[in-house]
């Protein structure tokens, strides 16, 4: 987060250029500021970390003028402009932009302008973390809400429905603080990426704060069938901070999901192969997908070996992520050539393999690898028939200009992921309905994943899998649990805290159990409380009762 502060010889020489009306020019240069620093906080945002390491940042300089204000009488000149012409810009252009491109300029700051960076400040000193957040919004808050709250600040302010237009998640503020006193010493990242991540802890440490340990999320539904976020979200953070903001918690992804989706048509795709080819039976035709459904990390491990020397100078993590990341993208119709082609005679087509493995020795052994081969035979099988089931019952597609190439032809893999991102987020409604029947209500998503604050057990969890399996006739949707504890920076620290948290039950638990007993037992936010058996159930914590219960009052928003 960026506040500016001028040189005042800016002003002065404004005023004496515009001295009428009585301040108008410090209230124009203001707004230039203003727009300035709210493009400026939105580049740092971006994850080219290019401000970090070379103190430039990627801005569009046209729309800084267009919205920087203007000044002076008939013909009005634009700020921008005028301190331009006057030898007084706050920035200068480092790489111009191309409207042709539509790339926009990588811009410094002039010497007449001084930064002050909370971001860089909580990196050098990260114990001083309250009072740098308490002077840098008790300075300027109108520079974080313009740059990271403006759309959820004005849907706010003219009554809109932010239940329908927002998700939110409760940030474990304690987890987060961790995460932030960790980051800036932390081996595993680039100056560039400890900044970025930073940043996002930052915006959602402060936003959070102004509205009651909250973090919204403006929901952009996609024609794929998703649903994303605008701006900084539980869905496009690191996977460490993410931790960090949910908290304790606990997370149910689906396993090999585009692999498990694309096995729901093997049984059409291997009733209409020719007699010829079934020789094999049905786990022989399929037995990469399956593999990788059943055996992921046999899997990835033993293409790992084959595709990586030993001596290979990447992290056993790294070359793992290389590989898992590449068996994905086949999932999604990446092509495993070893060179790109050209689509044109300037326009080179890369591959995704290609951009997953720089290494060309490595991408080789990948792309002739025995598995992988016989792997990209299964799944253009599987396309073919997912292909043609889509486009029977989504002739809508055909008319929709994103999914069609120049030529007005259908994009066969935009229709194959509008297939699976349709069918995952069916797939992940039902189990949240599902779930919502046992009063397990998510506080989080993530595409093919669900965050609850409270465990289901076993014999649910089961329950659910199977009846989606049942209705959705395929059985290989499989969902994997992992319970998270929060960002924790030692075992001793985790074992203090649930030690603590074990601590803090039984004060309630006696505190309540006294009351009770002496007559003096307190309602919990103005509802009834039942006793069932000496044991305390607040209302709306009945297991008849949503665990986040809705609310038609607007969300608090206390701006310093």
């Amino acid at each position: 987060m960026i506040k500016l502060h001028v040189n005042p010889i800016v002003l002065e020489q404004l005023r004496q250029a515009f001295p009428t009306p009585e301040g108008s020019a410090e209230r124009q240069l203001n707004k230039y500021v203003a727009t300035l620093e709210m493009f400026l906080n939105r580049a740092i945002s971006w994850k080219d970390g290019h401000h970090a390491v070379f103190k430039w940042y990627s801005i569009s300089t046209h729309r800084l003028s267009q919205q920087g204000g203007s000044i002076g009488s008939e013909p009005q000149i634009r700020i921008h402009k005028w301190l331009k012409n006057n030898n007084l810009s706050l920035i200068k252009s480092y790489i111009p932009g191309d409207a042709m491109t539509g790339t926009v300029s990588k811009v410094l700051l002039t010497d007449l302008v001084q930064i002050d960076d909370l971001v860089q400040s909580v990196i050098a000193t990260p114990e001083s973390l309250d009072e740098l957040v308490n002077r840098f919004m008790t300075m300027s808050p109108e520079v974080f809400i313009k740059a990271h709250l403006m759309d959820f600040y004005d849907d706010l302010s003219n009554g809109r429905n932010i239940g329908m237009l927002y998700d939110s998640f409760p940030v474990d503020s304690k987890s987060l603080e961790r995460f932030i006193s960790w980051i800036p010493n932390a081996t595993e990242f680039s100056y560039a990426k400890k900044y970025h991540h930073l940043t996002n802890a930052l915006i959602i440490k402060i936003a959070s704060g102004l509205c009651e340990g909250e973090f919204y999320q403006k929901k952009k539904l996609s024609i794929f069938g998703r649903t994303y976020y605008a701006g900084v979200s539980v869905q496009n953070i690191h996977k460490t901070l993410r931790k960090a903001v949910l908290g304790k918690c606990v997370e149910y992804d689906i396993e090999s999901s585009v692999m498990a989706f694309k096995m729901g048509y093997a049984a059409e795709c291997y009733a209409t192969l020719p007699q010829k080819y079934k020789a094999l039976t049905f786990d022989e035709t399929f037995k990469c997908t399956i593999s990788l459904i059943r055996d992921k990390q046999r899997v990835r491990e033993e293409i790992r070996q084959e595709v990586f020397d030993d001596d290979f100078p990447l992290s056993l993590d790294k070359k793992m992520d290389c590989v898992k990341t590449a068996l994905t993208a086949i999932g999604f119709g990446a092509k495993a050539r070893l060179h790109g082609w050209y689509v044109s005679d300037s326009d080179l087509q890369r591959p995704a393999i290609n951009e997953i493995f720089k290494d060309t020795d490595c991408r080789r052994r990948f792309v002739e690898s025995s598995f992988v081969k016989d792997l990209m035979k299964e799944q253009a099988m599987l396309d073919k028939v997912i292909y043609a089931n889509t486009i029977a019952t989504n002739r809508h597609l055909l008319t929709q200009p994103e999914f069609l190439n120049s030529k007005g032809k259908p994009i066969k893999n935009k229709i194959l992921s509008f297939a699976y991102q349709t069918g995952e987020t069916k797939v992940m409604d039902e189990f949240r309905r599902l779930a919502l029947d046992w009063n397990n209500v998510v506080i989080a998503n993530v595409h093919d994943a669900v965050f609850f604050k409270h465990k289901l057990s076993s014999s649910r969890k089961s329950y659910i899998q199977e009846s989606i399996r049942l209705d959705f006739n395929n059985p290989y949707w499989t969902f994997d649990e992992k319970e998270m504890t929060g960002f924790l920076l030692s075992n001793a620290e985790k074992a203090k805290i649930e030690q603590d948290e074990i601590d803090d039950w039984k004060m309630q638990d006696e505190r309540l159990l006294a009351q009770h007993r002496s007559g003096t037992l307190p309602t919990f936010f103005g509802e009834r409380v039942e006793d069932v058996n000496e044991v305390v159930i607040p209302a709306e914590s009945h297991p008849s009762q949503s665990y986040r219960q809705e609310t038609s009052a607007p969300p608090s928003f206390a701006i310093p």
